[in-house]
């Protein structure tokens, strides 16, 4: 999905009010369950987000929405 995204040139795009509606819903939650040392269920909020931003085009995702998924998936997932 991310790789999608920066090989279309990082479009800053309009995502769809749904889309940021999820957006900014996925970032309460993982923060929430983050701080409350519930690791499982923020990476099944990341993963939920992840598949609802794999079913859209580049350019309907927006810079934000690729911007928060990096920074929320972040802390509970190291580098590989």
């Amino acid at each position: 999905m991310m790789r999608r995204y920066v090989e279309s040139g990082s479009p800053d795009g309009s995502p769809s009010e749904e889309t940021q509606k999820r957006t900014h819903k996925t970032i309460q939650l993982v923060t929430d369950h983050i701080e409350r040392l519930r690791f499982n269920t923020a990476i099944a909020a990341m993963m939920d987000h992840l598949n609802h931003l794999s079913k859209l085009k580049p350019n309907e995702m927006g810079r934000f929405t690729a911007e928060s998924f990096i920074t929320a998936a972040s802390p509970p997932w190291p580098p590989t």
